[in-house]
């Protein structure tokens, strides 16, 4: 019996709630009626999506994924025959921690499972997926307990979808786009997206471009080892991949073992394909091993066939020669059989194995294992056992974030740079083609129905047009006379437009996740004398705000208020209960001893957003001058030649970002009596994204969605920095980390900061390490290795790690306790500047970290104590586990410390762990104790739920305008076809 596995929805004890059945309203007719629905989005200056970011609502119809949105019921009816999307579910075992581990247990071809998730019921259809034919699933996917995905393989649809230069869309295709993303060469913005997806050995990869580039001043180019693309020898109109190129080669001297490691994590990535050789299909291969040449050939050289040799010489059928497509002339001009160089592909599936013995075999059909990939329409995701992907997420990452791209294409016209610069160098695959159009302001998108895509027939509108608007009041007035579809609705117009009988139907109130926050610079390289490093001018900032005005001046009024950090989203335990159900009732105290609850609405008041209208009370609970000016009096006791304190607020111009930066500067203006001062800059979207990346900036607002929906997204990202670092050539970061350098662990080595007494401390652990280090010549000879200015970063991290195990022995030899190795570099670039007070806080920062868990947690007790996380047995040992994650291990490096980390919260526990039984709930308990932490360290400002909008729309066939997926959406004022609905079921 198949087991359907059920979308997790939260039962809601009310009464039930009517909904609308939204009819057309009356209209006038506009010149507008050449088009069958015109759509508005912000200003596009490119099309790259690989490169940039701020594109992907438009893309979405010009470029499809293995996914696109689903339409709603009713439409479905009508078009009936909608091909299905089906995943089948492969559960492991709670006891098994790893993929190997799985297939350990269940060998690599497992039964076939009874388990799924009817995904085309919760708005996935296929895109380049194949559409449900003869078989039972076209998505497999190997989840554990959690829901999270070790594995998932997608079955593409056969060349059905197919690019402008009419070849088809191949699993490579998707590989292609991934890399080019991965890739430092290119540049691109979606980079740390696609690395916090956890891909098995994409951030082994970026760690060794990262070393190259920190060694050798410069990018390692085509990191990948793509093929240049050449004229074929048998016929000059086919492209084919040179195989005669030489890749991953030398391009400095004395690079050889970088580039070693950078081919090797390049070729271990996680993202595969089921095509063995490039230029060539299995089965064109398979079907060519009989070839009386291959033999005569094997034979003579005492030889035979290799599957994963990494080139051999080879003869092969011509797969242009095609008796029922060629007439007999044109067949007389094409070589039959191809003598040809066959080249591994160094992304195809490691794990598959094919039969090439058994002659009854369909060459199709050799592929042994149902869970991997086996031909080039075959493509297969895996990720790190530590950290597996949350299936929904990766689910709606195939959907609108990993787009497949035609390499061929993109090289053609110059590389990546230059793909999308201007409409001729774009190339699409999905229902629509670009008629017309404009980048830049002002510009516009004319796009028209392509017949040629293959399931064209089911596109409902035939003429579509995207108007860049920046000015939502500019928008509003073209939808009023009709000449645009839909738009957001300015707050001052919601009441008049619900009293008005005509547009009363056509509203809408959007819902999503993800938190809008004003981000704060504490990067110690670019930002380290900001007043905002003192905590408690951050509190006094976190205090002084109110959210509740925040929400009008952005002109969110039907968000909600937030002062967690934490996006909740469809964030729910194994068990389906809700992340927040973990932060109500508890509540965190300030250092003037009032109390705040943890989070501003309960999980009931928060299920408010899907009802039309609703009256949960918006209040700030946390806004309160009081405690705010508490904390900036303890900011001035100890800053008192200190005037006035002055922060730069940065804004991408947008409508939005500026009302936010103007109404901020005013809250603080207000709460201080002109003590901060806010300097606002405004800044275009590009040169923005680049000041804060390279920490150009004190404050700036923010969506940060892109933190995902994995429960411990949020909080996670403060547990290792992401910051500037000139001197190891690491020139942008916040991306992983929001704020660059803070973390838990600084948060408690500050409490330890405050408790000891500096001098006595400095002495007895740091002064007696140098006393004895600089009786070992290992050690002298660094600190002269550091004064040598002709040596690079790298050089001196060599000489460092050469010297490293015997300077910890002698420290060890005489009970002075194991160091790493930043602690020996901050001592060096002490040694070389004894009066920098700066460094000497920061070794002593270095030597909290000797400290065992025991003995910080009897630090830090008190803070504890007073945020109120449990530390016993009964409610769990939650402080002492924080402090633990929040620590690396002397003996532990990055690498390890991270999967620590990741296990933890992904509920893949080591034995230890199960012993002192720690579960899931204590570990959701964990993640509600960290946001005491940040609220208390105030590393971000979160302000405002993302996605509670209303809007008014006359768009049908879609359930949402998030992203411009437009197959099946249609303007209910001018139906396309006669049995289209003139009204949108909001169902």
């Amino acid at each position: 019996m198949k087991k359907r596995l059920k979308w997790l929805c939260v039962a809601i004890a009310f009464p039930l709630v009517c909904v609308p059945v939204i009819t057309a309203a009356s209209t006038k007719t506009t010149s507008t009626a050449l088009y069958d629905l015109v759509l508005s989005s912000n200003p596009l200056t490119s099309l790259n999506y690989i490169k940039y970011s701020d594109n992907k609502k438009v893309i979405s119809s010009l470029v499809e994924s293995v996914f696109k949105q689903a339409p709603p019921p009713d439409i479905k009816e009508i078009l009936q025959g909608l091909p299905i999307a089906r995943a089948g579910i492969y559960t492991v075992d709670p006891s098994i921690s790893s993929f190997n581990e799985y297939l350990d247990k269940n060998g690599s071809n497992p039964l076939e499972t009874s388990s799924y998730y009817e995904l085309s019921d919760i708005g996935f259809a296929p895109g380049v997926l194949d559409g449900l034919v003869g078989q039972q699933y076209n998505v497999r996917a190997v989840l554990n307990g959690s829901r999270r995905a070790y594995s998932a393989l997608f079955d593409l649809n056969k060349g059905k979808s197919v690019w402008e230069n009419k070849e088809p869309v191949t699993a490579m295709d998707f590989a292609d786009a991934l890399h080019y993303i991965l890739d430092f060469n290119t540049g691109s913005q979606k980079q740390i997206d696609i690395e916090r997806m956890n891909f098995k050995g994409a951030k082994a990869f970026i760690d060794a471009q990262t070393e190259y580039l920190s060694k050798f001043k410069k990018t390692y180019e085509n990191p990948f080892g793509k093929r240049r693309f050449i004229k074929a020898d048998w016929d000059s109109r086919i492209l084919i991949e040179d195989p005669n190129q030489k890749v991953w080669e030398s391009q400095v001297p004395g690079d050889e073992e970088y580039v070693k490691k950078i081919k090797q994590t390049a070729t271990s990535i996680g993202i595969y394909t089921g095509q063995l050789f490039l230029n060539f299909s299995n089965a064109n291969v398979f079907d060519s091993l009989s070839l009386p040449q291959n033999q005569l050939m094997w034979k003579r050289t005492n030889t035979d066939f290799d599957i994963d040799a990494e080139e051999q010489d080879f003869f092969i059928k011509n797969p242009e020669y095609d008796t029922l497509k060629k007439t007999a002339a044109e067949l007389k001009t094409i070589p039959k059989i191809i003598q040809t160089k066959l080249i591994k592909n160094p992304y195809r599936d490691p794990r598959q194995k094919f039969d090439l013995k058994d002659q009854n075999l369909d060459h199709n059909n050799r592929a042994q294992f149902r869970l991997f990939a086996s031909d080039k329409y075959k493509l297969r995701f895996e990720f790190e056992d530590h950290s597996p992907r949350a299936v929904f997420d990766l689910f709606r990452d195939m959907r609108e974030v990993i787009l497949p791209i035609n390499r061929k294409f993109v090289e053609s016209i110059g590389g990546i740079a230059n793909f999308g610069t201007s409409l001729n160098k774009f190339m699409k695959n999905g229902p629509f083609a670009i008629e017309s159009g404009i980048l830049g302001p002002q510009g516009y998108l004319v796009l028209k129905k392509d017949d040629t895509y293959y399931s064209s027939d089911k596109t409902i509108s035939n003429l579509i047009k995207i108007q860049f608007i920046t000015d939502l009041n500019i928008a509003f007035t073209l939808f009023e006379d009709n000449q645009l579809s839909a738009t957001d609705i300015p707050a001052i117009r919601q009441i008049d437009f619900w009293s008005n009988p005509n547009f009363k139907p056509l509203m809408n109130k959007g819902v999503g996740y993800g938190t809008i926050a004003l981000q704060l610079n504490l990067d110690k390289e670019t930002n380290g004398d900001s007043p905002l490093q003192d905590e408690d001018l951050r509190n006094a900032l976190y205090y002084a705000i109110n959210r509740s005005e925040v929400l009008k001046i952005v002109g969110w009024d039907a968000s909600f208020v937030v002062n967690t950090w934490s996006a909740f989203g469809q964030a729910r335990n194994s068990t389906g209960n809700p992340l927040e159900m973990f932060f109500e009732h508890e509540t965190t105290t300030a250092k003037n001893n009032k109390k705040y609850p943890l989070q501003n609405h309960k999980f009931i008041d928060h299920l408010a957003k899907s009802y039309t209208f609703e009256h949960v009370n918006r209040k700030d609970q946390v806004f309160d001058l009081e405690t705010a000016r508490f904390y900036l009096e303890r900011y001035k006791q100890k800053h008192p030649e200190q005037k006035q304190v002055t922060l730069r607020f940065l804004n991408n111009s947008t409508d939005e970002q500026i009302q936010a930066s103007i109404g901020i500067q005013n809250l603080i203006k207000n709460a201080f009596d002109n003590y901060i001062q806010i300097e606002i800059k405004g800044l275009p979207a590009n040169t923005f994204t680049d000041y804060i990346d390279t920490g150009k900036f004190d404050l700036a607002y923010g969506n940060f969605d892109r933190f995902g929906t994995n429960p411990e997204s949020y909080v996670a990202a403060f547990f290792q920095t992401d910051e500037i670092s000139k001197e190891s050539e690491k020139i942008s970061g916040f991306r992983l980390n929001p704020a660059g350098s803070w973390t838990y662990n600084r948060f408690f080595n500050d409490i330890i900061y405050q408790k000891i007494n500096h001098n006595q401390w400095f002495n007895e652990k740091i002064q007696t390490r140098i006393n004895l280090l600089n009786s070992i010549p290992a050690f002298n000879e660094l600190i002269n290795i550091a004064k040598d200015t002709n040596l690079s970063y790298s050089q001196k991290e060599e000489e460092l790690n050469k010297r490293f195990v015997a300077i910890n022995q002698q420290l060890i030899q005489n009970n002075l306790g194991l160091v790493n190795n930043t602690f020996i570099k901050l001592l060096i670039k002490y040694l070389n500047d004894p009066t920098n007070l700066n460094l000497q806080k920061e070794l002593m920062y270095q030597s909290f970290n000797q400290l065992s868990v025991d003995q910080i947690v009897e630090l830090t007790k008190e803070t504890g104590i007073r945020l109120q996380i449990p530390n016993n047995e009964q409610d769990g040992f939650i402080f002492r586990k924080i402090v633990e994650l929040s620590y690396q291990k002397p003996n532990e490096d990055l690498v390890a410390y991270n999967k620590r980390i990741t296990s933890y919260f992904a509920n893949i526990l080591t034995d230890q762990e199960i012993k002192d039984k720690w579960n899931e709930n204590l570990i959701f308990k964990t993640i509600a104790s960290l946001e005491k932490i940040v609220r208390d360290g105030v590393p971000i400002i979160p302000l405002i739920e993302v996605d509670t909008k209303w809007e008014i729309s006359r768009v049908a066939g879609v359930s949402s305008l998030h992203s411009f997926s437009l197959q099946y959406a249609y303007d209910i004022t001018k139906p396309p076809r006669a049995e289209l609905p003139r009204r949108i079921n909001r169902n």
